[in-house]
């Protein structure tokens, strides 16, 4: 799975092409993006959950030895409107991966963004305990982060 972004300035009549916007080369899936437009500058930010580093090897990105299941949030800009886009780089500190929640709902529908005056803040459910006082560890219960991003 990937992120694909395509917007209309005609109120949906019609609608650019759709583009990718995460950059791996790999196969590992991305998901649940969350999109903001600063209405200040008219930049557009987003973010999505990406199993990119997550080759199953115990590496950087692995939690279990199972390729594409541990996540790390992701994110690219753009400053023209959505023409075109800043490469990919990572927000999260922490790698996380939704089984070990044992919760029902996985990572959920918890990936919001919000954007203004050149500050995009992507925020997501995180087990990664990557800032060490999430009260139920590392890998376990979700804790909600965010990132304050700044786009010149």
């Amino acid at each position: 799975m990937d992120i694909m972004f395509q917007y209309s300035d005609d109120n949906g009549t019609t609608w650019s092409p759709a583009v990718g916007l995460n950059d791996d080369t790999g196969t590992n899936s991305q998901v649940n993006p969350a999109i903001a437009v600063d209405q200040a500058t008219g930049s557009v930010g987003v973010s999505w959950y990406d199993a990119r580093n997550d080759q199953g090897n115990g590496g950087f990105g692995d939690t279990n030895g199972i390729p594409n299941d541990d996540v790390q949030i992701w994110a690219t800009f753009s400053t023209d409107g959505g023409v075109t886009f800043v490469p990919n780089f990572q927000v999260s500190a922490g790698t996380s991966n939704s089984a070990d929640t044992e919760s029902s709902f996985d990572f959920g529908d918890y990936t919001h963004a919000a954007f203004q005056s050149g500050s995009f803040y992507p925020a997501w459910s995180d087990n990664s305990n990557s800032t060490g006082d999430n009260p139920d560890g590392t890998l376990h219960q979700l804790d909600l982060y965010t990132a304050k991003i700044t786009v010149p």
